[in-house]
């Protein structure tokens, strides 16, 4: 869970009816997610993991796990679950929290709170590393649409 204060956010917020101040929030966090998404989608480099090693073994990203038969043949699981295609966005009908859901039973160890130190070896991103490089943009997002909507009024 993040969360973002913003000295005199509460003061214009205020200002605004209602309507018009759930309307900027939605707007700040909808962009915050899709941004959110769309870093988190990016896989990092692959590693000697994704290509077969001397047992004639490896993980495929987006397949599973692959290994060749004495025969010659490859075995394939299909135990890929697509990390990167599960995220999804989840906005409050009252339009002031959002959340990043990812439904692979395997998300929170790759991308999550309790991610393994493996994954981080490899660099992937956590949900938190992602939110602290693009809070910025987000913060500016939301002046930007509250600003779009003082303006209407």
């Amino acid at each position: 869970m993040f969360s973002m204060d913003m000295e005199g956010l509460t003061d214009v917020m205020n200002k605004l009816d209602h309507t018009s101040a759930d309307k900027a929030m939605v707007k700040a966090i909808d962009y915050g997610l899709d941004l959110s998404i769309e870093e988190l989608k990016e896989y990092p480099q692959e590693t000697s993991a994704n290509r077969p090693n001397s047992d004639g073994r490896w993980y495929k990203r987006g397949t599973g796990s692959m290994y060749r038969r004495k025969d010659g043949s490859i075995s394939v699981t299909n135990v890929s679950e697509n990390l990167k295609d599960r995220w999804k966005k989840k906005i409050s009908k009252s339009g002031v929290t959002g959340r990043l859901i990812n439904d692979a039973s395997y998300a929170t160890w790759v991308q999550g709170k309790r991610q393994s130190s493996v994954m981080k070896r490899i660099g992937w991103d956590t949900t938190n590393t992602v939110y602290e490089r693009i809070s910025d943009k987000v913060k500016a997002k939301v002046i930007t649409s509250f600003l779009a909507e003082w303006r209407k009024k």
